[in-house]
């Protein structure tokens, strides 16, 4: 015996959607979407504030490394090898960071949606089957 596709699809999926709609499915759904939306917040990148911060500090640290190795001619060599060196570090952690700061994506704004069974219950009574 088979049954065409045609005729069994929209009766499975009007069954899915009947089971969906149910309240205590709907409760849990809509439990796990405010779940999800609340850590999708959370995990949303504060305009690379962070990031920016620790730039300004590496650009001081640089700076007062080079106004020492300018100020410090009569220092001994070990000394001087020491300041070019940390002074190349700071350069290399200030052009990662410029770089995480020009390749990190513009934050998107989460819709600041009220998650309720009632929109749950829309969004999934909406499905197009």
């Amino acid at each position: 015996m088979t049954i065409r596709i045609k005729v069994v699809e929209p009766q499975i999926l009007a069954k899915l959607q009947e089971e969906l709609l149910k309240p205590g499915t709907l409760a849990y759904i809509t439990k796990a979407v405010e779940r999800e939306v609340k850590k999708a917040e959370s995990a949303r990148p504060k305009d690379g504030a962070a990031t920016m911060k620790r730039l300004e500090q590496e650009r001081r640290k640089l700076q007062n490394l080079v106004a020492a190795l300018e100020g410090g001619s009569s220092s001994p060599v070990a000394v001087l090898k020491a300041v070019l060196k940390a002074i190349a570090e700071r350069e290399t952690v200030i052009a990662e960071l410029e770089s995480q700061i020009l390749s990190a994506p513009a934050p998107k704004a989460v819709a600041n949606v009220e998650v309720t069974p009632a929109w749950v219950g829309t969004q999934l009574a909406d499905l197009a089957f």
